[in-house]
């Protein structure tokens, strides 16, 4: 997480919201896995393996998933995550 405020000042800014901890954390081990070209790594709530961007990006296309990482904006989901109308 590239950012100009100090690390111990932004972690002390997340200890009271919860919800922005545990995304920091997911972006950190999103980014962690990438930068050592791992294709997945382990979430820490559902204990699932999450398919990385670079690992869509090798793949080529959005496989309709509805991946948390899609590089693709969840062109082919039929009904992508946050909408109310799937696509025809």
């Amino acid at each position: 997480m590239t950012t100009d405020v100090p690390k111990n000042q932004q972690n002390s800014e997340l200890e009271g919201d919860p919800e922005k901890a545990l995304a920091a954390r997911i972006a950190a081990l999103h980014e962690e896995a990438c930068e050592q070209g791992e294709r997945f790594y382990l979430d820490p709530v559902t204990q699932y393996w999450v398919t990385t961007r670079s690992a869509h990006l090798e793949r080529g296309y959005c496989c309709g998933n509805g991946c948390r990482h899609c590089p693709w904006d969840h062109e082919a989901v039929r009904n992508p995550p946050g909408s109310r109308i799937g696509k025809k």
